[in-house]
């Protein structure tokens, strides 16, 4: 071990225009741990540029090893009758499973938004519902938004749900279905009608098909990510999709 260690640290030194003359197995392990010990004493910043590397090379393995599988393990999903926002033969179809009540959902919707201002035209959007069980106002919020969607606001609404996601409830409800002067007494009738329910449960099917367990989850061209992943990320799929 204390060979090993001594290897690295001598590489690391001699990438550095340092010479050493004695050679690594005729120093006994007392003396070698010794000169690891000066080495690092001298040269600190050597070794620190060296971990640095080391470690950026480890995460750019692991990011390919990652983009390797996602792109291995495509996944379709319909659209069904999902609200959609965009040109339907964009180049680009991006489905999202998402819960309302999730603040990393709000960061992805974030996201999201930012992707639409790059893409533009060339971007579809397909939003299914996904509330997660222990999200006790995600299912309401879904089914208010499903409401609103029977009258052409769902991105609209999804949008004040978002920016409004600490006040979850159905006073809130109400107030963006007025906001956007939605028909009130239809925007009721709908949240629990069997339609809504149905859309509901369509979206859970199509979530479990996905092999989707958790959110915010993007499918984007087949290809799964799952997480609040910064634009930088989606623009790195991007890339590979082209």
């Amino acid at each position: 071990m204390i060979k090993k260690l001594v290897s690295i640290v001598l590489l690391c030194v001699l990438c550095a225009n340092f010479a050493l003359a004695e050679s690594l197995d005729d120093i006994g392990d007392s003396v070698l741990e010794q000169k690891v010990l000066e080495i690092i004493m001298k040269n600190p910043e050597v070794i620190e540029k060296t971990l640095a590397r080391q470690k950026e090379a480890q995460q750019k393995k692991a990011e390919e090893e990652r983009f390797a599988k996602m792109f291995a393990n495509k996944v379709e999903v319909d659209h069904g009758n999902s609200p959609g926002h965009g040109n339907k033969d964009a180049k680009y179809q991006l489905v999202i499973f998402t819960d309302f009540e999730c603040p990393y959902c709000r960061r992805g919707d974030d996201t999201v938004q930012s992707l639409k201002e790059k893409l533009g035209k060339d971007l579809y959007i397909v939003q299914k519902n996904y509330p997660l069980g222990f999200h006790k106002n995600a299912k309401p919020a879904a089914k208010a938004a499903l409401a609103a969607h029977a009258q052409g606001k769902f991105f609209e609404y999804s949008k004040e749900l978002f920016a409004n996601q600490r006040d979850l409830g159905q006073e809130l409800y109400e107030k963006i279905a007025l906001d956007l002067k939605l028909d009130k007494k239809k925007f009721l009738e709908d949240m629990q009608s069997t339609e809504v329910e149905a859309q509901l449960a369509e979206d859970l099917k199509a979530a479990r098909e996905a092999g989707v367990s958790g959110t915010p989850n993007f499918i984007l061209n087949g290809v799964q990510i799952g997480g609040a992943y910064p634009l930088e990320f989606f623009e790195k799929v991007i890339e590979k999709l082209d």
